[in-house]
């Protein structure tokens, strides 16, 4: 019988297509759907694509490890600021 532990959070912006496996998918969407919010008048500063990929990229490799749902999203929210502050 098929792992349904995991549920799938899955990305497309423009012709790219992102997926993050965890059992988190619920509150890590939660954070991207805020990070849109709070951002939406700063993409003139940032290629929108490049910005999710990487923290799709961040999530993903941290989902392999054993963390909580609390410690990717402090994660993902650290490498949102770390890229928007590269921006700078």
């Amino acid at each position: 019988m098929e792992d349904f532990n995991n549920a799938l959070l899955c990305l497309w912006f423009k012709l790219e297509y992102f997926e993050v496996i965890t059992a988190y998918a619920q509150e890590l969407s939660w954070i991207f759907y805020d990070l849109q919010t709070i951002l939406k008048y700063h993409w003139h500063r940032m290629d929108k694509l490049a910005f999710y990929g990487e923290l799709a990229q961040c999530a993903a490799e941290a989902a392999k490890t054993e963390i909580s749902g609390r410690e990717l999203c402090r994660m993902v929210v650290l490498k949102a600021k770390e890229i928007y502050n590269g921006m700078e």
